[in-house]
């Protein structure tokens, strides 16, 4: 169940026909689909327990994303170069925490398709010919491995970018010109090291906040194709009926 803040406003929706009010869950199982809106706590210890879970609990990792981001860009800006070392421990744990966490959410049918689908900027650069081989030898060789002076703009999909920072070769932090912000960082991992990519934090940061916003107010399922849809509260609000666009979604033909 989705545990919502005071003054969270919820979308009313309508599932084959049941009006489902504001703020209660309904999870409803046909013989091919599955569809879901806001779930609803049960009694049992089981189902209370089980709510914990970040399967059908997911707000409490947004409510930690969101503040351990703050947290972190604390630690981040103007330190002082005596704690650079420090500075750049803190954000390398957030940043691979918050990759998982978000890619768990993702697994978990958490994130909103918007957030899923979208793609976040990044700058790559390859590898250097002259360099046959990057491995955890040499990866810390940045300069030598690949050419940062031959820069293309790049975009990459949430479950992807979180993938490659997770089995991460490279990572390092970048620290800005005054010496006291660390302004972004370079990553690939063992699968793209072909080419290494420079993400600015300014454009992580925003992602960690976009999730730490995000909702499924409504999801519908097929278990016959695999296909599924989940509408977040941004495009929720652009859709004149939730239910309409869920009904759109017709599940395959049961064979």
């Amino acid at each position: 169940m989705e545990r919502r803040s005071a003054g969270r406003s919820d979308a009313t929706n309508t599932t084959h026909g049941y009006a489902l009010p504001p703020g209660q869950v309904a999870i409803v199982l046909y013989a091919n689909e599955l569809v879901q809106t806001r779930p609803t706590r049960a009694n049992s210890l089981l189902r209370g327990c089980y709510d914990r879970c970040m399967y059908e609990d997911s707000w409490p990792y947004k409510e930690d994303l969101k503040r351990s981001l703050t947290r972190t860009n604390g630690r981040i800006a103007d330190f002082e170069p005596a704690r650079t070392e420090a500075a750049c421990l803190a954000f390398e744990k957030f940043v691979f925490w918050s990759a998982f966490v978000v890619r768990k959410l993702a697994d978990s049918n958490k994130l909103s398709d918007e957030i899923e689908e979208s793609r976040w900027s990044v700058e790559r650069s390859p590898k250097r010919d002259s360099r046959p081989f990057v491995d955890f030898l040499n990866r810390h060789r940045l300069e030598d491995n690949y050419d940062l002076a031959n820069t293309s703009a790049a975009r990459l999909e949430t479950r992807r970018l979180c993938g490659i920072l997770l089995h991460s070769l490279v990572f390092l932090p970048v620290v800005g010109d005054d010496e006291r912000s660390i302004v972004g960082f370079f990553f690939n991992s063992d699968k793209t090291k072909d080419n290494v990519y420079l993400m600015l934090w300014e454009e992580y940061s925003r992602l960690v906040r976009d999730v730490s916003r995000d909702d499924v107010v409504a999801a519908r399922y097929n278990r016959l194709t695999g296909k599924q849809i989940k509408i977040g509260p941004r495009a929720a609000a652009e859709l004149d009926d939730v239910s309409s666009a869920l009904r759109a979604f017709e599940p395959a033909q049961t064979p």
